[in-house]
Order: structure tokens, then C-alpha cells, then sequence
């Protein structure tokens, strides 16, 4: 795996937590190669493949892409994305360490292709770091300490996802989540978000993507878009991705700087619904009671419940647009507990905001 060149003071407003994983990771005077594990810390599998450490330099040059439109399902036209409710995972690129410093590092995700395969899994999120303009932005979730991942720079994991939907291209708007996780990277991507645009644009043709541009239309904003019209039909979204930024210290204003009114941008950020920039929403905490006025006003909505069924059940009932997981499956460390949606397809008719006549067969159409 990739290593930042040298560590960085912790920051003094970081929590205890964070602070302690700091001070760990700052113990890298020598640091050791990264060690691909020879078993999962949480009994899965041994064999299963990490990621190559040969990443090539990022691109320039934007992907093409000839694909047409595909007509899926006989409600493309009335069913909206918002309508949606899809099961996604948290670090979706991770894989246990094969000594977890922290229990919560030891878990360990499928390959991308198989959570969409066969975990019902339809978002992801990514964690990237900056190493330098002239390196490939990275993922992974805690440099030394936690850094083992399934694709190793943003390029390869966004290729694996379109290679997955080259074979699918029914599939209803994937949702990639990116979280800047700089904190102890020399250099900080915050700096350099042109260079995310261009490895985002050099993984995934234009037309693949769904933007703040494609959202807005002719409206003045983002805000009366998506309160008027919503996220757009099944049949403008199918076979695409939207991109959406966490938020996070200075990353959303300087990228928000970058793209004023999210103009020209790739990606979407979370905030405050009252923002005139903003469509997507973060409530983490699956009992926040504005989880469904805003999935009725027509918001995608992202909820992060922990491992408990009283959580699993309030997110499941919230009529969050995304829920964030890391069980799609029951995994060894935490028995007979996983998150799915009742009658999904893997996805289903949002229970808060799909009309009548929504099915999930019709929002899944075309993808076996």
C-alpha cells in the first residue's frame, strides 16, 4: 500500500479519539511495508485479493464513453431516483488489517463488484487522501494504521465500479460518497480538488455522471431544483453515477469555492438543506425527526445507523433515501446481525416518498 511521505503534527482541536490514532500513526519514523493479511482479524476469508500497489499516475484525459440511454422499465418516466431507498456501505474499500490497532478496524468488506452482486449493496463511500499533484489521489481509511483497501486510488475504485455497470446498465443512479480524510497527509487534497474533477472525469465519461448541472436544469439553484422537480426520473439517471462530498473542516467551501453554485462541478456536497447549493443531506442518526419532511421536499437523504436492530429499524422506517452499513451481510464479528431491505431488489420503493404504484421490480428493472 501507499504511505504518506512523512507524518504531520495531530491537530488540537482533534477528539480523543482521533487523537490517540494520531499519536499511533505518528510513530513512523521507520515505518515497515504494509502487510496484505494473511486472514481476515474477523475470521473471513484468507485468500481474499487486496488491491495492486502498482496504481498508475492520474489522467488528464476524460473517459468517453458511446453508451445510449437505456429504456428499463414502463415507470422510468414517473418513478424519481428520490423515490428510491438503497442499501450502501460505510468504507466500502476496507479490509481488516491483519493486526487491528482499534476493534472497530477489524472488518473487512467484499470486493466492490460483489457487494452489488450479492449484498444488495447500490452506494458506496470512498476516503481519500492526497499524496501530491504529481500522485493519484488514494483510499484508504487510516495511513499505517488502518490501510489496507480493496483499490487504492480513487481512478481504480471508480473503474471498478464502472466496469460493474458496463454489465448493468439498467442500474438505478449509484451514489459515491468521498470523504477528504487528510488530516495526517502533508499535503491536503482541499488544494487540489481540480485534480479531483479531472481523476473523477478520467475514470467516468460526462455522460455517466449525474451533476449538479444535470440537476439544476434551468433552475436558478440547487435548492428550488430539487424542491420542484426532485432528483430527476429513473429514466435520466439509469446507468449513471452522482458523486457526493461529506462534509468536513474546509473541504465543502474551498470546493464550493472551486464551482460557485456547484457550476461545472463533478460532485454534489452534503449540508444544510437551507443552502441554496445543497440536495443532498447527512443525518447520521436515523432517529433525526427531519428525515422525512426532507425526503418529502424531495432531498436525498443519508442515514448511518450503528449495529443495533432498534437502529436498523428507525432507518429503515425514516424513508432515508441511502443507508450506510457496514453488515449488508452478517459478518464473523458481529453473528446474526445484517442490514437489508424488506422486499428490496435489491433497492426498494421509499417508504416515505414513492407514490402509488411504485414497485420495487420496476426501480431494479433490468438488473438480476
Amino acid at each position: 500500500m501507499h504511505r504518506i511521505g512523512r507524518c504531520q503534527p495531530c491537530s488540537p482541536s482533534a477528539t480523543a479519539t482521533s487523537a490517540a490514532l494520531c499519536a499511533l500513526a505518528l510513530a513512523c519514523a521507520n515505518p515497515t511495508p504494509a502487510v496484505t493479511p494473511a486472514g481476515d482479524a474477523n475470521g473471513e476469508a484468507a485468500n481474499r485479493p487486496v488491491a495492486s500497489t502498482d496504481a498508475a499516475a492520474p489522467s488528464d484525459t476524460p473517459a468517453t464513453d458511446s453508451a445510449a440511454p437505456v429504456a428499463c422499465s414502463p415507470l422510468d418516466q414517473t418513478l424519481r431516483f428520490d423515490h428510491v431507498q438503497a442499501l450502501g456501505t460505510h468504507n466500502s474499500y476496507h479490509v481488516a488489517p491483519a493486526k487491528p490497532v482499534v476493534a472497530d478496524f477489524a472488518y473487512t468488506h467484499s470486493p466492490l463488484a460483489d457487494q452489488f452482486d450479492h449484498e444488495g449493496v447500490r452506494h458506496v463511500e470512498l476516503d481519500l487522501h492526497h499524496r501530491g499533484a504529481a500522485k493519484p489521489i488514494e483510499v484508504e481509511h487510516v495511513p499505517f494504521l488502518d490501510d489496507n483497501t480493496r483499490c487504492e486510488t480513487l481512478g481504480l475504485c471508480l473503474g471498478q465500479l464502472k466496469a460493474w455497470s458496463d454489465q448493468h446498465p439498467c442500474h438505478h443512479l449509484i451514489v459515491v460518497l468521498l470523504e477528504v480524510k487528510d488530516e495526517l497527509n502533508e499535503s491536503k487534497l482541499e488544494d487540489h480538488f481540480a485534480q479531483l474533477d479531472a481523476e473523477v472525469l478520467a475514470a467516468l465519461p460526462r455522460n455517466r455522471l449525474f451533476t449538479p448541472d444535470d440537476l439544476r436544469g434551468t433552475a436558478p439553484d440547487l435548492r428550488t431544483a430539487v424542491r420542484a422537480t426532485g432528483w430527476r426520473s429513473l429514466a435520466e439517471t439509469r446507468g449513471k453515477f452522482a458523486l457526493v462530498m461529506m462534509e468536513g473542516d474546509a473541504a465543502v467551501p474551498k470546493y464550493k469555492g472551486l464551482h460557485p453554485g456547484l457550476h461545472g462541478a463533478t460532485t454534489f456536497v452534503f449540508g444544510d438543506p437551507d443552502d441554496k447549493d445543497v440536495a443532498a443531506v447527512k443525518r447520521d442518526d436515523p432517529t433525526a425527526k427531519d428525515i422525512q419532511a426532507l425526503v418529502k421536499l424531495g432531498y436525498v437523504v443519508r442515514t448511518y445507523p450503528n449495529g443495533t436492530v432498534a437502529e436498523r429499524t428507525a432507518a429503515l422506517e425514516s424513508g432515508a433515501t441511502l443507508i450506510s452499513t457496514d453488515f449488508p451481510v452478517e459478518k464473523p464479528h458481529k453473528p446474526g446481525f445484517s442490514i437489508q431491505l424488506p422486499g428490496g431488489m435489491p433497492s426498494r420503493c421509499n417508504p416515505v416518498s414513492a407514490p402509488v404504484g411504485c414497485a420495487a421490480a420496476a426501480v431494479n428493472a433490468g438488473v438480476p
